[in-house]
C-alpha cells in the first residue's frame, strides 16, 4: 500500500449471499472467490498509507510509532488531515505525545530533549529504505 501504482492481490474474498452470510462449502468452510484481482494504490493513497505507518507503526519496517497509538488513532488523524501538511500534523503528534510521556514521568527530562524529532526522523529514514528512497 506504500508504493504506488498497479498491485496483483492474491487475496481472495470469502463469498456472501444475497443477506451478506458467508456462503459455505460441503464442509462447512467459507467459499472463497475464485478470482483474484488487481489493487490500483494512487500517489496520494501511498502517502497518507506511509503517514499511517508513521503513526502507528509497522514491525516489519521496524517502525514503532507513536508510544500508545495505533490503527484508530492513525485512521482518524489521516482522514482529519489535510495531504498538503499531514507531516507537520504527525510531527506535532509526535512531539505531544513525547510531552505526554515527561509529564507523566514515563521519560525523563533528559530523554525527553529532541526525542520526538529524532524518533520522527529516524522512522521516516527507515520507511523511505522500505519505499525505495521515494521522497516524501
Amino acid at each position: 500500500k506504500s508504493i504506488p501504482g498497479i498491485h496483483f492481490n492474491y487475496f481472495r474474498p470469502r463469498l456472501r449471499d444475497e443477506h451478506g452470510d458467508y456462503i459455505l462449502d460441503e464442509n462447512g468452510f467459507r467459499q472463497k472467490s475464485d478470482c483474484v484481482g488487481l489493487d490500483v494504490v494512487t500517489k496520494q493513497e501511498a502517502e497518507m498509507f506511509f503517514w499511517k505507518q508513521m503513526i502507528m507503526g509497522d514491525g516489519t519496517d521496524n517502525i514503532k510509532g507513536i508510544p500508545g497509538r495505533g490503527v484508530k488513532f492513525a485512521d482518524k488523524i489521516i482522514s482529519e488531515s489535510n495531504p498538503a501538511n499531514i507531516k507537520d500534523v504527525v510531527l506535532s503528534e509526535y512531539e505531544s505525545r513525547y510531552d505526554w510521556m515527561l509529564e507523566k514521568g514515563k521519560i525523563s527530562k533528559e530523554a525527553h530533549i529532541g526525542v520526538a524529532k529524532r524518533q520522527f526522523n529516524l522512522h521516516i529514514e527507515l520507511l523511505r529504505l522500505g519505499t525505495n528512497g521515494r521522497d516524501i
